[in-house]
């Protein structure tokens, strides 16, 4: 009786593993310094998005798509207002500053500010403000019939992410800086709108 359950369980578990393998002959397999321009199609009713192709870079050998941090930020023009990034390249040191002002209807004025090292493969943030700064209302107003009490605010405050502690690479190619596709995603996009590629 022990022998038929072991062979079950061997057996269920060799059909999970097979199931679970990519027999998609679409794929390319040489991953390793290639460029696959991809069509990007907005499947979004909230956001106004232009139908466009990106860049994806692989490198050695790694499925992990990377995108250039410009083009990813222009392509979304619609989710952001792409026209608030002031973009300064340090091909020297190898950064990328992001300058964002806003001006609101009272004059006041807000800068922020993103840097992208790829020397260390940090990224900085003057605020964690910086990541609702440049974010387009959907066309859904979601708090529509909420009561609104005296807000708490709490002013945002600098902080340096490290990507090298989860074993994440800046790369700084032919002055582009290039992130993985979903550090991108998680940082600039911040849950308001999902990208992905199949």
């Amino acid at each position: 009786m022990k022998k038929i359950l072991t062979l079950l369980i061997l057996f269920l578990f060799v059909t999970v593993l097979v199931s679970c393998t990519n027999f998609n002959n679409n794929v390319n397999d040489d991953f390793d310094n290639t460029v696959i321009n991809t069509k990007f199609v907005n499947k979004s009713n909230e956001y106004h998005i232009d139908n466009d192709n990106i860049d994806l870079y692989y490198y050695d050998g790694n499925h992990l798509p990377y995108v250039n941090v410009i083009d990813f930020i222009n392509l979304l023009n619609g989710v952001y207002d792409s026209e608030l990034f002031e973009f300064i390249v340090d091909d020297l040191l190898k950064i990328l500053t992001i300058n964002i002002e806003l001006i609101y209807e009272d004059d006041e004025i807000y800068n922020y500010q993103m840097k992208l090292h790829s020397d260390d493969d940090t990224i900085y943030v003057d605020s964690l403000d910086f990541f609702e700064s440049y974010l387009i209302q959907t066309e859904t107003d979601f708090g529509q019939g909420l009561v609104y009490l005296d807000p708490i605010y709490t002013e945002g405050r600098d902080i340096t992410y490290e990507l090298a502690n989860f074993d994440f690479e800046i790369k700084f190619e032919n002055n582009n800086f290039l992130l993985p596709l979903v550090i991108a995603n998680l940082f600039f996009n911040q849950g308001t709108y999902k990208q992905w590629f199949t």
